[in-house]
């Protein structure tokens, strides 16, 4: 194929051309990115418009990203914020497996911006970072007591004899 364009590839593209055997392994990857790239932006508008982060990073490859697409700065912010948001509950998932307690929490609390009112945290998932929380607080208490109680004991209280 002469041209480079994947927009004039995917639109001379023909159906026939998918059993025809002298078309070369290479074309056949040239056309079917050429498909994969003009389809993209559209693709992408409407899961951002579903809200749907699971289709935003799928349909999304950055190496398919050309000018004459003209995404929007919004879209690719909304873009960047689903991969991150992907990322953010994978990585809250693995320190599930993990059943520690304290990750879980710094995992959740360090991610909170993705993951609050995110509706694919499941109820039992949202459940076990409770417990978590709820086993943890009464360390923090303790530690938070200790350190009071140092503190106060560490001041030593003189009386004069009037008192």
């Amino acid at each position: 194929m002469s041209t480079q364009d994947e927009r004039l590839i995917a639109g001379a593209y023909d159906k026939i051309l998918d059993g025809y055997p002298k078309l070369r392994p290479e074309e056949r990857e040239q056309i079917e990115r050429a498909l994969r790239c003009v389809a993209m932006p559209a693709l992408l508008r409407e899961a951002i418009r579903l809200d749907d982060d699971q289709e935003i990073v799928r349909v999304y490859d950055r190496s398919l990203l050309r000018p004459w697409m003209d995404l929007k700065p919004e879209e690719i912010q909304r873009i960047t914020f689903a991969q991150q948001r992907q990322m953010a509950l994978q990585a809250f998932r693995e320190a599930l497996k993990t059943d520690d307690d304290e990750l879980i929490v710094t995992v959740y609390d360090t991610n909170r911006r993705y993951l609050d009112g995110y509706a694919l945290i499941t109820p039992e998932e949202r459940r076990r970072l409770a417990e978590a929380r709820e086993r943890l607080a009464p360390k923090e208490n303790v530690t938070q007591w200790q350190g009071i109680s140092v503190a106060h004991s560490c001041a030593p209280i003189a009386f004069s004899d009037s008192e």
